[in-house]
C-alpha cells in the first residue's frame, strides 16, 4: 500500500502478510480515511473483480475508487520516485523498501496518478517518506472497530462521542493522525510505549518545556512579512495555478517580473517568438 495527504507533503508505505478477510488491509485504509482508492484494472470492475476489491467496496462505500492500468504498478519506478523525491533526513527509509516489491509497485502507481490527472508534481528531495509495516501491533478487525465505536459513532458520524473523541486533546494534524492510528491498530512493542511514557513524564515533570514546546509550535516571528514582501518582488502577482503540464509550464516561464534577470527576459522573448511563429503557420 501507498498512501499521500495532498495537504501534507508525507508518503506513507505499508507491506504486510494479511489473512483471506484482509483485515489488515481494511485497518489500514480506516487509518488513512481516503478520499479516493487506486486499484489496478486487474483487480477491480474493469477486471474479474476480485475478493480484495468486493471487501474494500463494501468497508468503504462513499470513497471514490479507480482503476489504474496495471502496467504503471512498477516497483523499478516506484523505487526511482522514492529515490527522487524523499528528503534527505528520512533516506533510511531505502534500505527499508528497496525490496518490498509491492509498496513500491503501489508508490509508482500513485505518484503517476497524481503528476498526470491530479497535476501535482513534487519538488526533488522535498517529501516525507516513511515506511509502517505491521509489525509490533495488535489487530483489530473493522467490525469490532464500528461496533466498540472507536473512532465512528454508530448513530452520528459527526459525532466525537467515540473513544478517538474522549482522547483526542492533540494539538496538531499529525498528532490527531498517529492517535487514530493507534487506536485502531494499537502498538505492543513495549521499549516503543515505555519510551512515550518517560516523554509524558518529562513533560508533567518539567512544565517551562510543556509551555515552551506550546509556544513553539504557535512561532511567530515578524521577519515573515519582510519575507513575504521581498517574494512579491520577484514573483507576478498574476500568476495563478493551472491544470495541465504545458499550462503549467506556460504559468512558470513568466512566474518571476520582468527586469530581473536579464538573460530570462531575453529566453523569454525568444519563447514568445516562437510560439508566434507557430501560431502564425
Amino acid at each position: 500500500m501507498a498512501s499521500l495527504n495532498l495537504k501534507c507533503p508525507e508518503l506513507i508505505l505499508s507491506q504486510f502478510a494479511d489473512t483471506g478477510t484482509y483485515a489488515k488491509v481494511i485497518t489500514k485504509i480506516h487509518i488513512s480515511v481516503p478520499l479516493e482508492i487506486l486499484m489496478p484494472d486487474t483487480a477491480s470492475e474493469k477486471g474479474k473483480g476480485t475478493k480484495l476489491f468486493s471487501f474494500i467496496t463494501e468497508n468503504f462505500p462513499g470513497v471514490a475508487f479507480t482503476a489504474i492500468q496495471r502496467k504503471y504498478f512498477n516497483e523499478r519506478k516506484g523505487l526511482e520516485y522514492i529515490q527522487q523525491l524523499c528528503a534527505p533526513e528520512f533516506g533510511t527509509v531505502l534500505m527499508e523498501v528497496q525490496a518490498k516489491y509491492y509498496c513500491l509497485a503501489a508508490a509508482a502507481a500513485l505518484l503517476k496518478y497524481l503528476e498526470f490527472i491530479q497535476n501535482s508534481v513534487y519538488a526533488g528531495k522535498s517529501l516525507k517518506v516513511i515506511f509502517k509495516g505491521s509489525e509490533q501491533t495488535a489487530m483489530i478487525d473493522s467490525t469490532s472497530a464500528v461496533n466498540l465505536e472507536l473512532v465512528v459513532n454508530n448513530r452520528d458520524h459527526r459525532s466525537e462521542h467515540t473513544l478517538l473523541g474522549v482522547l483526542n486533546h492533540t494539538k496538531t494534524t499529525g498528532g490527531a493522525r498517529r492517535l487514530r492510528s493507534n487506536i485502531l491498530e494499537p502498538l505492543i512493542d513495549v521499549d516503543t510505549i515505555n519510551m512515550r511514557l518517560d516523554a509524558i513524564q518529562e513533560l508533567l515533570r518539567d512544565e517551562e518545556l510543556f509551555f515552551g514546546l506550546k509556544d513553539g509550535r504557535e512561532l511567530s516571528h515578524t521577519m515573515f512579512d519582510v519575507i513575504l514582501e521581498q517574494i512579491k518582488t520577484v514573483i507576478n502577482e498574476d500568476i495563478t495555478y493551472l491544470k495541465g503540464s504545458l499550462n503549467l509550464r506556460t504559468q512558470k516561464c513568466y512566474a518571476v517580473r520582468p527586469d530581473i534577470n536579464e538573460f530570462l527576459d531575453i529566453a523569454r522573448r525568444a519563447y514568445t517568438e516562437i510560439v508566434d511563429d507557430i501560431a502564425g503557420v
